[in-house]
């Protein structure tokens, strides 16, 4: 648990172990479980948004074809959780290869892992606010976000592709980019400008395919 301790007050004696003993199997499990807890918990809202954009006759049938389903859908978050870590780990690696040679993927990996935990933080803060605010007044995917640059925004006015981009940034991501900073400057040693250059070009990659994946999605459903 101490290194648990050490992402919040020290994380340089975190990265510090990492680089000598990656360790990434705790993380793993504390995002999982707390993912799983989250599709249980959001599935009203997920589901209160299917029922806004389906003819009323279809609703029952639609709630049942979710219920029968959702036991399958949270046995693959695990699945799904390893392969995004080890996508990001993949390009983070990629990127490092450029200037260093010294970085092992088991190292970014652990790097990566310990470092999505601050992210899953800003999920349980924007899952805490939804309801406080009531399931009923999500009535659109803009609703959902709630911890980003997007609150201080029409959500509405904004479009669908800028309002996911502005959701992505918030002090969870800032403080996400600025432990992968870290990291790779420990454990990869690079320098503070090589490790802030990768950080945030690997992390602007990423949110690009978020936010490609919600404009489509939101086309597609049009």
């Amino acid at each position: 648990m101490n290194n648990l301790k050490n992402l919040f007050w020290e994380p340089s004696l975190l990265f510090k172990e990492l680089k000598e003993k990656p360790t990434w199997l705790l993380p793993f499990i504390i995002i999982c479980v707390v993912s799983i807890i989250f599709a249980f918990i959001m599935q009203p809202v997920q589901t209160q948004l299917m029922i806004l954009n389906i003819p009323e006759d279809s609703v029952a049938s639609m709630i049942e074809q979710t219920n029968k389903f959702k036991l399958v859908g949270f046995s693959l978050i695990p699945l799904f959780t390893i392969l995004k870590l080890a996508i990001v780990s993949g390009l983070l690696l990629l990127g490092t290869y450029i200037v260093t040679d010294k970085l092992k993927f088991k190292q970014i990996f652990s790097v990566v892992c310990w470092s999505n935990i601050i992210l899953l933080l800003g999920g349980i803060l924007n899952v805490f606010i939804l309801y406080l605010k009531g399931v009923d007044t999500i009535n659109d995917p803009t609703d959902m976000a709630t911890v980003g640059l997007n609150i201080f925004f029409n959500t509405k006015s904004l479009g669908v592709a800028l309002n996911a981009l502005l959701s992505e940034i918030s002090v969870f991501s800032i403080w996400y980019i600025v432990l992968i900073t870290i990291g790779l400057m420990i454990v990869g040693e690079l320098s503070k400008g090589k490790a802030i250059f990768v950080s945030v070009f690997i992390w602007l990659i990423t949110v690009g395919f978020k936010v490609g994946l919600t404009a489509f999605g939101n086309q597609f459903s049009l």
